[in-house]
């Protein structure tokens, strides 16, 4: 495993002995891959042209393992990996790690998002969703009637019934220390039930 210096490579190629230098290389280009380091594309071409596809495969499955445990331990990938991921078909990591970063709660960023339209996963993208207005309902925060009407497609009568009840309270509590009510609160109280809770 260890390398061959200059010096040694020089000699071996007067020998007319680069079976050697090759065999050298194959062992410290395995060594590399074994201890997590990826490879990149001149030893991926080196490889190939060399007929060892075992270790490009082996590099591959090892980097892809590394990004996996990297997702697992809550990180996001950046756009290197991710464009390495999908490149090498293991766009069920990059998948798996969004689905847990959406369910969490966290906020996906455009790239993400943008990916995940690409790939056909919109599904994570409403889980993002609506995982972040449950986290705001949940927290007592007023939600958008764009929010609001959202979460009614997506059958959320649950969390928009919390959401409208919270509005309700500080309208009322509003409407109790004096101030008057927005044509468009009185609006969204009205539409959703709650008018006599304004009162």
């Amino acid at each position: 495993g260890n390398k061959l210096t200059q010096a040694e490579i020089n000699w071996l190629k007067q020998k007319g002995r680069e079976d050697i230098i090759t065999l050298a290389k194959i062992a410290s280009l395995k060594s590399q891959v074994e201890s997590g380091h990826p490879l990149n594309s001149a030893e991926i071409d080196w490889l190939t042209q060399n007929g060892r596809e075992d270790i490009i495969s082996l590099a591959i499955d090892t980097y892809a393992a590394r990004l996996k445990s990297k997702a697992k331990s809550g990180h996001s990938f950046n756009d290197a990996e991710i464009d390495w991921l999908t490149q090498n078909g293991r766009e069920s990591i990059i998948i798996a790690q969004l689905k847990s970063k959406a369910e969490s709660g966290k906020t996906l960023t455009l790239a993400e998002i943008e990916w995940l339209k690409q790939n056909g996963r919109e599904d994570i993208i409403t889980l993002a969703q609506m995982a972040n207005l449950k986290y705001l309902v949940e927290s007592g925060r007023l939600l958008s009637k764009a929010q609001i009407d959202w979460l009614k497609q997506k059958g959320r009568e649950d969390l928009v019934s919390i959401a409208i009840d919270t509005y309700a309270a500080r309208l009322k509590s509003k409407a109790k220390s004096g101030n008057s009510l927005t044509d468009a609160e009185i609006d969204l109280l009205t539409q959703n039930g709650r008018k006599k809770k304004e009162k």
